[in-house]
């Protein structure tokens, strides 16, 4: 999968002094072996009486330890200029660039995967907070989900959380191409490191599932998105749902119930919509509820058959059914089935009669 991350700078003061010190230590070091090379070629000439090429293709072979040995330095002063200008001068300061250079990327390594490493991403996915419980299996759950629909497959996903705060980031969330930055949204330093402005969309997590004060937490963070200049959709959690509105008007175009049991809920809001708001129906039992109806005896026949007759009587509109062994079936289209209950979003007005017009309805 082809996730589009780019990365900046480092994210602190001190991280970017530590890159701006390795790249002028790469140039004095790169300016130091060409002054190097140019000498050596030049003491090859005058000491060997070697022609420029051939002088040329002895340094190379001899700074990049490949030693062909058709080309050597016969004269002790040939010699002794290349053990002082290649051996000591060459090859060691060489090396030594290559070590910090090494020791910079594992630097860089560790500090993507401990969320201090600035990313510099565009039309990413931010996802703001910390769920209760299992983070790492909720956001595992919610970006694959995500990432399952279509016009998402390829989105980079970025963490803003203190849930891995003194550790690193989980390998099944890095392996899955989703970064981290360690931070609090209230810190303005964080908000800028996820650069939301330019972000495809938010999700913003409440810090908890039943206390209705991590609405403010929510509220801050969506005002905040908002002033940075992002225009797309944010989709809030909301713990008292008295609070929506108010949410609503501070910039959040999605708000959800905080289930953080059920993160698919917050990837419905996102690929689909207004999808949310029908999943937290079958959650509740008012208005229209899905209701599991008994059937008097076994029903056969074809599911367009059995949803045609319910619509038609304005019962309700069947989901799925649980056949004769118990096993549950969602919306079969176009399957010849044998039901023994069945599982329909009914109205309230409807849901006192719904058992007997249904048995009616389905008998013989």
């Amino acid at each position: 999968m082809k996730f589009l991350v780019a990365m900046s700078r480092p994210s602190r003061r001190g991280h970017l002094q530590s890159t701006t010190r390795l790249i002028r230590t790469l140039r004095r070091t790169a300016t130091w072996i060409v002054c190097v090379l140019a000498l050596h070629i030049l003491a090859m000439i005058i000491f060997e009486g070697m022609v420029p090429f051939d002088a040329l293709w002895l340094t190379a072979t001899t700074v990049m330890t490949v030693g062909y040995g058709d080309l050597s330095a016969a004269t002790v002063p040939g010699r002794i200029s290349t053990m002082v200008l290649m051996y000591m001068g060459g090859i060691y300061v060489l090396a030594k660039a290559v070590g910090d250079y090494t020791d910079y990327r594992a630097q860089m390594a560790n500090e993507k995967a401990r969320g201090s490493w600035r990313w510099n991403m565009r039309g990413h996915l931010l996802i703001i907070g910390q769920p209760v419980g299992n983070a790492e299996q909720y956001f595992i759950r919610l970006t694959d989900q995500i990432r399952a629909h279509e016009s998402w497959i390829d989105i980079p996903i970025l963490l803003l959380t203190e849930v891995f705060r003194n550790r690193r980031l989980p390998s099944s969330l890095a392996d899955r191409g989703i970064a981290l930055w360690t931070g609090n949204p209230t810190e303005i330093q964080s908000l800028e490191a996820v650069t939301p402005a330019d972000a495809r969309a938010v999700v913003v997590l409440a810090e908890s599932g039943t206390d209705s004060a991590a609405d403010a937490g929510v509220f801050d963070t969506v005002d905040r998105i908002r002033g940075a200049g992002f225009v797309g959709p944010i989709v809030a959690e909301c713990v008292d749902q008295l609070n929506r509105s108010r949410l609503m008007r501070a910039g959040a175009t999605t708000v959800i119930r905080s289930v953080h049991g059920f993160p698919e809920m917050a990837a419905r809001a996102l690929v689909a919509p207004g999808a949310e708001r029908l999943v937290e129906n079958l959650f509740t039992a008012e208005g229209d509820e899905c209701r599991r109806y008994e059937l008097p005896e076994i029903w056969h026949g074809t599911w367009t058959e059995l949803t045609l007759r319910l619509v038609t009587a304005e019962i309700g509109i069947p989901l799925g059914y649980a056949d004769p062994e118990g096993c549950i079936h969602s919306n079969p289209v176009g399957r010849a089935i044998e039901a023994r209950a069945i599982f329909v979003i009914v109205h309230d007005r409807h849901q006192a009669s719904a058992q007997v017009q249904i048995a009616r309805l389905l008998r013989g």
